[in-house]
């Protein structure tokens, strides 16, 4: 009956008084802030006097109106406490976030602390993830990985803390090719590209990839959009945790698409695996300077987890070979000698004398001699590689110049060597100048 009366007399006795707390964890957030749906911990201030019977955590992001109870029914030596923060809610993408510790005493006597910015209340910055939004894409760098090669590899995950479909490739651009976003959580990454390149290859086909991906590639300097779902088999080398016929790779050709989008069919971009899986295969302008987005999301909206991906550009530069020339010595006045330069890429050609000065009208990939005079022709071809057909792609690098081809020209019509002269044995003089006429 004692400890009866005493707990009876406490709780009548009970004052509330809300504590002093700080917050910690790891902010994962840009600029340090905290993630929608990220846990953080919940401390007691040391030293700082607090009294209640219980205790209740609760959260604001109206500076008050309203509060959600995040955990209730907390004794002081329940603490720190884990609470995981409100989910991302669009519109609001970023704010301030209050927290609070309510004291109660008898059932309903509580205490809120004191006025803001006081050690009753923790203040913390609360934002969505890079990659969530167009606008804040993650920036990825293409490095060089060898002779006219660029790569870039990223881990990352659809399934974390705010990574939503509140923005799709969908409703973030409108290009005539995305028409392919699937109700899944996406990622974008933005890519500005280092150079003219003739080739960009995008895949998650990867052992680190455990979803059924989608993947598209958007110019956003030209509004072209080329997307891929299904890949087939090609990945299949690559192994993965789930089918890798659920994978996905596209190539893109460093060439103008004056149609932004020729996918017309979800046979097109492979969305079908018993069918239709396939690498896309496509143009767009790979011009340095122009922006790309790259977003990863599922094939369908139950379908997120981890991935990597996988970016590589190519720029290669292949010797030209001239074919044509014969093997040997030819014959003055014979029959017209035709050389060929084609290269692969290549969008002019110029022909250079001996010298390397340009021969004036040989701008095709083929350039014919007429052996009509005896002696040594000396030429070479240089061929104008010109990624994308674009003005601003033409630079010294893409120059490319062949080994010097040299074609003799004989005339076997003439003698060879001396013929030998004709002597008299016996030759008598001429008496006289008249003898001699």
């Amino acid at each position: 009956m004692l400890l009866g009366f005493s707990w009876l007399h406490a709780q009548a006795n009970c004052t509330p008084q809300a504590p002093g707390i700080f917050v910690t964890g790891d902010p994962q957030g840009p600029y340090g802030a905290y993630l929608w749906g990220q846990q953080v911990e919940v401390n007691l201030l040391p030293f700082y006097p607090f009294s209640g019977d219980f205790y209740r955590i609760e959260y604001s992001l109206g500076y008050g109106a309203p509060w959600t109870t995040a955990e209730s029914n907390l004794t002081e030596f329940d603490f720190p406490v884990t609470i995981t923060l409100p989910p991302l809610a669009p519109p609001t993408y970023e704010t301030s976030l209050i927290i609070r510790v309510v004291a109660v005493c008898n059932n309903g006597n509580e205490d809120e602390g004191f006025l803001f910015f006081t050690p009753n209340y923790a203040f913390i910055y609360v934002s969505d993830r890079e990659g969530n939004r167009p606008d804040r894409a993650i920036p990825i760098t293409l490095r060089p990985s060898g002779p006219g090669t660029w790569t870039f590899i990223h881990r990352d995950s659809t399934d974390g803390p705010t990574t939503t479909d509140v923005y799709n490739v969908r409703t973030a651009y409108f290009s005539p090719g995305a028409r392919w976003g699937s109700d899944s959580p996406d990622l974008f990454f933005s890519l500005t590209l280092p150079e003219c390149l003739d080739s960009l290859v995008v895949t998650t086909c990867s052992r680190n990839t455990n979803f059924n991906t989608r993947i598209h590639l958007i110019n956003a300097s030209t509004n072209d959009t080329i997307t891929n779902d299904d890949q087939g088999s090609s990945c299949t080398s690559a192994g993965g945790s789930v089918d890798p016929n659920l994978l996905s790779r596209l190539v893109v050709f460093g060439l103008p698409n004056r149609f932004q989008v020729t996918q017309t069919d979800p046979d097109d971009i492979g969305i079908y695996s018993n069918n239709s899986a396939k690498v896309v295969r496509d143009t767009a302008l790979l011009v340095q300077g122009h922006t790309l987005y790259i977003v990863v999301e599922g094939s369908g909206p139950s379908d997120e987890g981890e991935f990597e991906l996988i970016i590589t550009g190519y720029k290669i530069r292949r010797p030209i070979n001239i074919t044509g020339a014969p093997s040997g010595p030819v014959c003055i006045n014979s029959a017209p000698i035709t050389l060929d330069a084609t290269t692969p890429g290549a969008r002019a050609y110029q022909w250079l004398d001996a010298d390397d000065n340009p021969i004036p009208g040989a701008i095709n990939a083929t350039y014919t001699i007429t052996p009509n005079a005896e002696g040594r022709i000396t030429v070479k071809a240089m061929a104008i590689l010109n990624p994308n057909d674009n003005p601003s792609c033409i630079t010294p690098y893409d120059f490319v110049t062949s080994q010097s081809v040299t074609i003799i020209v004989e005339d076997t019509a003439g003698p060879r060597s001396p013929m030998p002269t004709m002597i008299p044995s016996v030759i008598e003089p001429f008496s006289s100048p008249q003898e001699a006429m």
